[in-house]
C-alpha cells in the first residue's frame, strides 16, 4: 500500500478510496469461497453448495449458483 499523508485532504481521500477497494476486493472473495444453503431449483429441497456448478444430492440435477456482488 502506498504511503498516505493522512493531514493531506487529498490524501486522505485517496486513502479512503484505496481502503474501500481493498475491502471491497477482501469481501467478494471471501464471499466466493463459502458455501450458501438455498432450495435446489429443481426439487426445492435446502442443500448447502458452494459458488458455481454443483449436484443436487437429492435430485442429481446441477445447480449453478451465481453471486451477483454490488457494493
Amino acid at each position: 500500500m502506498a504511503n498516505f499523508n493522512l493531514n493531506s485532504s487529498k490524501s486522505m481521500k485517496d486513502f479512503e478510496k484505496v481502503l474501500t477497494k481493498k475491502a471491497t476486493e477482501l469481501a467478494k472473495k471471501r464471499a466466493k469461497e463459502r458455501e450458501y444453503t438455498i432450495d435446489c431449483y429443481h426439487c426445492d429441497t435446502k442443500v448447502t453448495v458452494p459458488v458455481g456448478k454443483s449436484i443436487c444430492p437429492n435430485c442429481s440435477e446441477e445447480i449453478d449458483l451465481n453471486l451477483d456482488l454490488k457494493f
